[in-house]
């Protein structure tokens, strides 16, 4: 019988081709018992990837509804502070008007119509606040600003007060351009859209954040801020009584506006509680996603120990085969 060998150099890179195999095999079934998951999804899944693409999927679907649910929470918050700031005005108006003398003093008037033109600054410039580079109070056109500057809206209210003397009717004027549609502070303070955001899709809800710097609430509080800085404006040329009845005036509204303002802040803290909601139970979801992938794609501990045992004997003999054959010469023949 033929009997057909191989040279002792193919023989050596035969021997060196199955040592790299055993090794690359000890480390993927290592790597597998360790991580408990394994490294040839398509041999495991036996080619039926339908289940596993369809977690991966719903896993993808709920990191991104989880990142809109950060992203409006953070957008929630910033709204949340920038009307603390808001309430945080009208309740020290309300404290001035307390502190102020029940007759005319024009020291007193003036420094009151001072921090009320400062309070509607302030004012102005938290319903002005941006989050993302994006004005949070703009209603759906977020790339512009909610608000005209308090200077601009102030030159506006000068124009529309002037000539007037009576407290009633300054007062009046004020709100009327602050309220009536189509008024003075819809065609220029407003600078916004009249449509809301839209809302926010988290699954089967959507939750909206559809507060703007528009809303009534929001202006009877600049409303009264703006009234008491009129009352000592230079340019309006006021009598101490006049001024004086204004800005006790400023501070009744504050105070009317300081319920209204607060009642937002509760509507708004209700949304953020429902986002908090949200994040949770896709936390809960993505958790359930990425278990169930996991039990997917999960290798067997016991079999894997033992083919690794099998692997390692097999290394072994291979390195007792190699070393032996690397002894073999004419002189240890003879």
């Amino acid at each position: 019988m033929t009997m057909i060998g191989i040279g002792d150099l193919a023989q050596s890179f035969v021997l060196r081709r199955a040592n790299v195999e055993a090794k690359s095999e000890a480390q993927r079934l290592g790597q597998e018992l360790s991580t408990g998951v394994t490294s040839d999804p398509g041999t495991h899944l036996r080619g039926d990837y339908r289940l596993f693409a369809a977690l991966e999927r719903q896993l993808g679907l709920v990191e991104a509804q989880a990142a809109s649910a950060g992203a409006a929470a953070g957008f929630a918050t910033v709204q949340q502070t920038a009307l603390g700031r808001v309430s945080d005005q009208l309740d020290a108006m309300v404290a001035g008007r307390g502190a102020l003398p029940l007759s005319p003093d024009p020291g007193q008037v003036a420094l009151a119509s001072r921090d009320s033109a400062s309070r509607f600054a302030a004012m102005a410039d938290a319903l002005g606040t941006t989050f993302a580079d994006r004005s949070v109070f703009a209603g759906d056109t977020p790339d512009t600003p909610a608000l005209a500057s308090a200077a601009d809206m102030m030159t506006a209210l000068r124009g529309a007060v002037a000539g007037l003397t009576d407290p009633a009717a300054i007062a009046s004027a004020v709100t009327q351009w602050f309220t009536a549609p189509a008024g003075g502070f819809e065609t220029l303070g407003y600078l916004g859209s009249d449509n809301p955001r839209s809302p926010v899709p988290l699954g089967d809800e959507r939750i909206g954040l559809d507060l703007r710097a528009d809303d009534p609430a929001l202006r009877m509080a600049m409303a009264s801020a703006a009234l008491g800085a009129l009352a000592s404006d230079p340019a309006l040329g006021l009598s101490p009584d006049t001024a004086h009845a204004l800005v006790r005036r400023a501070g009744e509204d504050a105070l009317a506006a300081q319920g209204e303002v607060t009642q937002l802040r509760a509507n708004l803290g209700v949304v953020e509680a429902r986002l908090e909601d949200a994040t949770a139970r896709l936390a809960s979801e993505r958790s359930a996603s990425e278990l169930a992938r996991q039990q997917l794609l999960e290798a067997d501990p016991f079999e894997t120990a033992v083919q690794l045992e099998a692997t390692r004997t097999r290394l072994e003999s291979l390195y007792a085969v190699t070393a032996r054959l690397s002894r073999l010469s004419l002189a240890e023949r003879l």
